[in-house]
């Protein structure tokens, strides 16, 4: 199996982790609690890129923030687990070094569990431009888990890895 195969493999058994955790299922269709899928998946695909604009252009206030019923969202980047607090320093020391980033992906898929809960798998290259002059690309996949609360969708876990160059 390839290295994206792998890491896309353990992305899904983190979210379905996560989901059980969570309390989280995915209803019969034809019963009466039955969920629309599509508008989930695209309110997913909305909140999930919307934060990663938000962290490209610089701005941390966003992606971090705790929600109501969980603590703030589990951070991990290449087997760096991180768990972020209000008061944390890693997305403003991480955008203090860039220019701009942008994400550009080959693919990004959403999966709803329920109306309240999914989760989004995004992977293509990822190039940060550093004040330095430096610039990097580097092939990436990202797998972010949401919940709705009343405020809208809101990440509860973000897992990203590198693929190392050969």
């Amino acid at each position: 199996m390839s290295a994206g195969g792998n890491v896309r493999s353990f992305a899904l058994a983190i979210a379905l982790s996560i989901a059980t955790l969570i309390g989280c299922r995915v209803p019969d269709a034809n019963s009466a609690t039955a969920f629309d899928a599509a508008a989930v998946r695209t309110a997913l695909l909305h909140a999930e890129n919307e934060m990663n604009l938000t962290v490209d252009r610089g701005d941390c206030s966003g992606p971090y923030r705790p929600t109501e019923d969980f603590e703030p969202p589990r951070f991990v980047s290449n087997g760096r687990a991180r768990w972020p607090s209000p008061n944390d320093t890693t997305c403003k020391h991480m955008v203090s070094q860039r220019v701009s980033a942008v994400f550009v992906p080959d693919t990004i898929t959403a999966h709803a569990f329920s109306n309240d809960a999914g989760y989004v798998v995004r992977e293509g290259n990822y190039t940060v431009n550093y004040r330095d002059g430096r610039t990097r690309t580097a092939y990436m996949v990202m797998t972010t888990i949401w919940h709705r609360e009343p405020g809208g969708w809101k990440c509860v876990h973000l897992h990203e890895s590198v693929r190392r160059d050969k």
